[in-house]
């Protein structure tokens, strides 16, 4: 929302600072949380060992980005402030891994939503508030800096208990610093192609067609942290509790019915409502931008599918596989970022699409190897579901077209779309796939189940 008040080129400046921040918070958000989470152990020596790990990667990782800051300003002139600032983030959110991995650990969904969503309010309060007193794109840094601190604090206060910083075995810790590493790599190689198409179009198309580009992918961001990280913070658990390759195999076609269910409408309904939100709600940044999310919510298939084979094979220590799939997207996501950031945001936008669905068969092939889950089943499992959007989206497009007047006010028209949208959804996929409704209820009845198994003891002395 705060895009509405700033110029694209202010957006654009910030995006370009943050992007280098983005590149390196891979290593610090995904690879101890992972390790600790898929481990057996739970014992105050192993808890030690993992903070450690993290706050060892955080230091690291916040010298590098206020490193990048000293040498931006040696060769442009810029001034490095916002990356000094913003290296604090990394350091920040080290000290938040273990208690979240505690609280995925022990499917605390309810608590590590009251974390999220308690930081993200707090902050974005902060953020307006300081953007009504003048600060604008500063405004921002101080967005990023107070979600960080605020879901540390509250991960830290939840599972206060449980938390141990002496008594740490340097052994322990590189028993985790070294799988965690894999970990890293991988996330780092799916999650450097964001911020690699940002720098090159910041570089080639200038900060203006910067700023379009990212308010569409924060937009996309945003989607995928509301819908597809909480599923992927309940895969890794629940897949490593079930027992066995054929329940595995099971839980595996049951996240995948559930992501297609429930993403595919919400992200190819906000695509077709897009001209018509994001103009109500940035002005006109939201109308420049609109077209450029309506490309990008096309990523959500290729998303699912890699999203649920790398918890697989994270569950069964294949962190090397899941690291070979994400490097090859890494390298593709980095050149198209390259042959197509100078035709505009547009064109990069659909060149972070293609590239994932380029790599999909891979993907499969490896879910097919490890996991012994064949490609035509997957599809199956989330072919039904997709159609059914597409369908809604067909039918949101033609209505604003054809059958909604000119004259109707941006809310109605808004209300109207998003209400048929929603009908048109529900009824075909009631129609067509109501073993998909089914299953949704099963799983959410399996995860209140999960919700009674035993959990990390808050004894001090275990």
């Amino acid at each position: 929302m705060f895009a509405r008040y700033l110029t694209l080129k202010e957006v654009g400046a910030y995006s370009f600072a943050y992007a280098f921040v983005q590149v390196i918070q891979a290593f610090v958000r995904t690879g101890v949380m992972e390790v600790f989470v898929a481990a057996p152990r739970t014992d105050r020596a192993f808890i030690a060992a993992a903070n450690m790990s993290s706050i060892i990667i955080g230091v690291l990782s916040a010298v590098f980005i206020a490193t990048v800051g000293i040498v931006t300003q040696v060769f442009n002139g810029s001034s490095p402030w916002i990356f000094l600032f913003l290296a604090t983030v990394p350091l920040i959110d080290s000290l938040g891994i273990v208690p979240e991995a505690i609280l995925r650990k022990n499917l605390e969904f309810s608590s590590i939503t009251l974390r999220t969503t308690a930081g993200l309010t707090v902050a974005a309060a902060i953020c307006l508030l300081l953007g009504y007193l003048g600060w604008r794109a500063s405004a921002l840094v101080a967005f990023n800096i107070a979600t960080s601190l605020i879901s540390t604090l509250i991960a830290m206060f939840i599972v206060r208990r449980n938390i141990s910083f002496t008594s740490v075995h340097w052994p322990d810790v590189k028993s985790i610093i070294g799988p965690s590493f894999h970990v890293s790599l991988s996330t780092f190689a799916s999650g450097i192609v964001v911020p690699a198409s940002q720098i090159a179009l910041g570089a080639f198309a200038g900060p203006a067609a910067l700023g379009a580009y990212a308010i569409a992918q924060r937009i996309l961001s945003l989607i995928n942290s509301v819908l597809v990280d909480p599923v992927r913070v309940a895969a890794l658990p629940v897949l490593s509790k079930v027992k066995g390759d054929a329940g595995r195999r099971s839980a595996l076609i049951e996240v995948l019915s559930l992501c297609a269910t429930i993403i595919s409408p919400i992200c190819l309904g906000l695509a077709a409502v897009s001209p018509v939100l994001l103009t109500l709600a940035l002005g006109e940044n939201g109308k420049i931008a609109a077209p450029i999310f309506m490309v990008l919510a096309l990523h959500f298939v290729p998303l699912t599918i890699s999203m649920a084979s790398s918890q697989l094979l994270l569950v069964q220590n294949k962190s090397k596989e899941v690291l070979k799939y994400s490097s090859s997207l890494a390298v593709l996501g980095v050149l198209t970022a390259i042959l197509t950031s100078p035709f505009g945001p547009i064109a990069t936008a659909a060149g972070y699409v293609l590239r994932a669905y380029v790599l999909t068969p891979m993907a499969l092939r490896q879910v097919d190897k490890f996991g012994g889950v064949a490609p035509m089943v997957i599809l199956k499992a989330i072919y039904r579901p997709v159609i059914c959007a597409a369908a809604m989206e067909l039918l949101i497009l033609g209505m604003e077209r054809f059958v909604i007047p000119a004259d109707v006010g941006a809310l109605p028209r808004l209300l109207i779309l998003m209400l048929c949208g929603s009908a048109t959804y529900l009824l075909l996929i009631a129609l067509f796939g109501r073993h998909h409704l089914n299953l949704m209820t099963k799983i959410i009845r399996d995860m209140v189940q999960f919700k009674s198994t035993p959990k990390i003891s808050s004894n001090p002395g275990i």
